[in-house]
């Protein structure tokens, strides 16, 4: 891991070609709960140790299941990015 690298950099050269990086984001998330903030795969915490998964946490979800998962883990974060509008003054 280098820093700035995303997890889905990290992932995408851990899973081989067994599984898809959704699948080995998952895993990371699962095997390193105190490395991300929330809970969300996009809020990995920076200089965080992750310690890599077995194949049989990689293969908890099937591809289509991890890809799901992702996608609203992606929502969520992008909903809580987003700015609150402050009221006039």
């Amino acid at each position: 891991m280098r820093p700035g690298q995303t997890l889905g950099q990290i992932a995408a050269g851990l899973g081989g070609p067994d599984y898809s990086p959704a699948q080995t984001m998952l895993a990371l998330l699962r095997a390193n709960p105190d490395a991300f903030i929330g809970g969300n795969i996009n809020r990995l915490k920076r200089a965080a140790v992750l310690q890599v998964p077995q194949a049989e946490e990689l293969a908890q979800y099937n591809r289509s299941q991890a890809a799901a998962a992702v996608r609203e883990q992606m929502a969520q974060w992008r909903v809580a990015r987003r700015p609150t509008l402050q009221p006039a003054a």
